[in-house]
């Protein structure tokens, strides 16, 4: 895994509520710790493959596909966290921190690969996690 995976890894942490480690063993159940594991499973997974230099060759080219898969890659990031981390102020920490995240993987994406900051994508990311913060809610 090159430094920059790493670093992509850590920066989940970092963001995270304060004590992450800790927040790990004292979930209120079995599912929340759960949740918790495939949160960072998850995000490893996103930030693996966010970061390899090879792409599938149609993504870039179609448009629509890409804006999709971002929301759904992060609707998904966003749909974890807020399950791992329930509650009114663990949902606005899970919002921003996944929002941070996206950013993050952003920029370390354009600095691996020497191309510019997609704007758009991270734009599209903080609609698909804000979106699934109100579907969340709603229900």
């Amino acid at each position: 895994m090159s430094d920059n995976a790493r670093f992509g890894i850590y920066a989940l942490m970092w963001i995270e509520p304060p004590h992450f480690s800790t927040c790990l063993a004292l979930g209120n159940n079995v599912s929340t710790r759960i949740s918790k594991y495939v949160l960072i499973v998850y995000a490893t997974m996103l930030t693996v493959g966010s970061l390899q230099r090879s792409r599938p060759a149609g993504i870039h080219s179609n448009e629509l596909l890409h804006r999709l898969l971002h929301f759904a890659a992060f609707g998904l990031l966003g749909w974890l966290a807020m399950s791992a981390f329930p509650g009114h102020r663990a949902l606005i920490w899970a919002i921003i921190s996944c929002i941070l995240f996206g950013g993050v993987l952003e920029f370390l994406e354009a600095w691996e690969s020497n191309i510019p900051i997609e704007w758009r994508d991270v734009s599209d990311d903080a609609i698909a996690i804000v979106t699934t913060a109100v579907l969340r809610r709603t229900r």
